[in-house]
Formats: structure tokens, C-alpha cells, sequence
């Protein structure tokens, strides 16, 4: 399992960027950006953001305080990003020891069609929603390629929603 460092921060006004979410790829420290408040049924009175750290820098940062990764992290964010950024109002910092798989898995999802048993999850190969999902729809599609083999077929009666869903696979 890998560390990584959260930064949840809100600023006295809104910041002027083009995106609600980024992937930083050219930081020492960073990783990944969003505005918390973009997200659906979230307040919009404030302009609120989450960072995170990326692996390697949480791995050597472990012991650093909250209040110090704070700054450090924004300090190089501030850096990453050219758009001048409003006053920070509110900034809280979160350690996860575990926040990812350090060895991801060869494929994007386990199905064991002998045993009808199946695992998927961010785990898999991407350590976010996107990868959850496409893990997700990775397994389905092997459910369902088992249920459209001749020998196995779903044990409901055709007149249940379930059902139509399963046709629209097929």
C-alpha cells in the first residue's frame, strides 16, 4: 500500500481556472486537483479544492505536520498552476497510510466463470472513480458474456426489469 497526503482548501473567492479537476503530472509533490464544490448537491458559497500529494513525496513527508504539508503543498500548487489563486480561507491537511494498492493488477477486473464469482475496483488499475467504474464495467461484461454462454442462463423469468436490462447487453 501507498501514502498519500489531502489538502481540503477554501478560498475567499472563486478561482478563475478553466477546469474543476486536474491531474498533475509534472510536480515533485502533487498528483491530482479538484473543486469539491463543482461536485453535484455541494454548496457553492464558498470555492472549496482538494490536492492531493503524490506517492513518493507522502512516502518521505510521513511525519511532517498537517499545517506543514498545507503549505508546502499549495506553495506547489501555486508554482503548477499559473493562475493567480485567492487568498486561502480555510485549509485542512488528512494522511491516508493507505490510500493505494502499490502493485496494480495485470487486468481491470477477476471473474472466475466456473464459481460465478467476480472482484472489481479502483484497485484493479486506476486508483480513482474512473477506474472503479471501468473495473465495474469490465466485470459485467464478463458476467454477462457467462450468462450468454449456451450452459449457463440467468435464473429469472422474463417478465422483470432485471431481464430487459440483461437483453440490452446481449
Amino acid at each position: 500500500m501507498a501514502p498519500c497526503w489531502a489538502v481540503m482548501f477554501a478560498l475567499e473567492s472563486e478561482w478563475k481556472t478553466p477546469f474543476d479537476g486536474l491531474f498533475i503530472n509534472e510536480s515533485k509533490a502533487l498528483s491530482w486537483l479538484a473543486r469539491n464544490s463543482s461536485k453535484p448537491n455541494r454548496s457553492k458559497q464558498l470555492d472549496c479544492w482538494v490536492l492531493h500529494s503524490n506517492r513518493d513525496w507522502a512516502s518521505q513527508n510521513l511525519s511532517m505536520s498537517g499545517d506543514d504539508v498545507s503549505e508546502c503543498l499549495l506553495n506547489e500548487l501555486k508554482k503548477v498552476v499559473s493562475i493567480p489563486m485567492p487568498a486561502t480561507i480555510f485549509r485542512q491537511s488528512q494522511r491516508w497510510l493507505y490510500a493505494s494498492a502499490s502493485n496494480r493488477m495485470q487486468d481491470e477486473c477477476a471473474w472466475d466463470s466456473k464459481a460465478m464469482l467476480g472482484a472489481c475496483g479502483d484497485w484493479f488499475q486506476n486508483e480513482n472513480l474512473e477506474g472503479a467504474l471501468l473495473s465495474g464495467m469490465a466485470l459485467t461484461g464478463r458476467i454477462l458474456g457467462t450468462l450468454n454462454q449456451s450452459s449457463v442462463k440467468p435464473s429469472i423469468t422474463n417478465d422483470l426489469p432485471a431481464l430487459k436490462q440483461l437483453e440490452l447487453f446481449s
